[in-house]
């Protein structure tokens, strides 16, 4: 009894997180972007506050960031949106991140969207080699 409501409780939990991240995506994008303006910093302060708070209260819920960046793809955390040649990365290598991923309670609930490396090919060389 006790093991079904905590799974029912966890399936909650996963639906409302799932509901939640587009928010905290905003934020994110929000924050990449504040203008260096002296007047927008005590904005720009309490934004910040805010997104830490609810942060902080979805890292209480038992949410994680899935790392990525820097990373060999795992497709079971990973989703590719695209790739980037690259002389200086192995194959499969994530080299940036377009969409954080997280998981909730160990489990994969948003994989992360990322662009993966590809080396380039000499001439007359083929991809699988």
């Amino acid at each position: 009894m006790e093991e079904e409501r905590t799974a029912l409780q966890e399936r909650a939990n996963e639906s409302l997180v799932l509901r939640l991240l587009p928010v905290l995506d905003d934020y994110e994008r929000a924050l990449q972007y504040v203008p260096d303006v002296e007047e927008f910093r005590p904005w720009t302060a309490g934004v910040e506050l805010v997104y830490r708070n609810f942060r902080g209260i979805l890292e209480s819920f038992g949410v994680t960031q899935i790392q990525a960046l820097g990373m060999s793809f795992d497709p079971m955390e990973h989703e590719s949106v695209s790739y980037q040649l690259s002389d200086d990365h192995e194959d499969g290598m994530v080299m940036s991140v377009v969409r954080e991923g997280y998981k909730l309670y160990g489990r994969v609930l948003r994989p992360a969207q990322v662009t993966v490396s590809r080396r380039n090919n000499k001439a007359g060389e083929s991809p699988n080699t």
